[in-house]
């Protein structure tokens, strides 16, 4: 296990790295290791721990009733998944965690985490769980927009604010953009190309710059 990759994962962050062996073991740590397109957690299926993906990556899917697959999420090394559902151990999973590479998985028992007498490890948790909410709340507040122009105004618009540029880069490429707005590839590089014509917007893959303003 690399330690370095927890001590610095968000769970973990800030916590005397002496105490980590202990808390892990706290937390009835163990490792597995996942083949790409191999299933970790099941939508339908329940998620009895936490995840921290100690080294490939993780993709967070949904699959519609028409076999469609949608990306809505991908896990690098050092962040975690399904660790509101461990805590709430009756809720099954609305998404499928699938390895997008051979992937080394480190599994928590995160309800153990109250009990552990790490106050800074129950901090932590709260704010990891608080982060995904607003996460959340953003993504819905992106997709409640009726019209792809809408959608993509709202996440470039949101992201200029983070930010505080007109400049700035978003963290997904043309694909992963599609997918967490809930749109097809095609139709949303044929919004961008609209947008930049009408000269909103000037673009370069992921490097975006805003130029007007629109009612969204």
């Amino acid at each position: 296990m690399d330690m370095t990759i927890v001590e610095n994962s968000a769970l973990f962050r800030g916590i005397d790295k002496k105490k980590v062996p202990e808390l892990l073991t706290q937390l009835g740590a163990y490792e597995r290791v996942f083949g790409k397109g191999e299933y970790i957690y099941r939508e339908g299926g329940r998620a009895p721990d936490a995840a921290i993906v100690l080294s490939g990556s993780v993709s967070i899917e949904r699959t519609d009733a028409w076999g469609t697959r949608s990306i809505i999420s991908e896990i690098k090394s050092g962040g975690m998944f399904a660790e509101v559902y461990a805590l709430v151990p009756d809720e099954i999973m609305p998404v499928d965690a699938a390895a997008a590479e051979r992937s080394e998985i480190l599994f928590l028992d995160i309800r153990r985490v109250p009990r552990s007498g790490c106050a800074e490890l129950t901090e932590n948790l709260l704010r990891l769980t608080a982060a995904k909410t607003l996460m959340l709340s953003r993504k819905i507040s992106h997709i409640s927009h009726r019209t792809i122009r809408g959608r993509t105004l709202s996440y470039l618009s949101y992201m200029s604010a983070k930010m505080g540029s007109s400049c700035f880069d978003i963290p997904f490429s043309r694909q992963q953009l599609a997918d967490y707005l809930g749109v097809e590839r095609s139709a949303l590089s044929a919004e961008l190309g609209r947008m930049r014509d009408e000269g909103l917007i000037e673009f370069h893959r992921n490097s975006f710059k805003i130029l007007g303003s629109e009612q969204i």
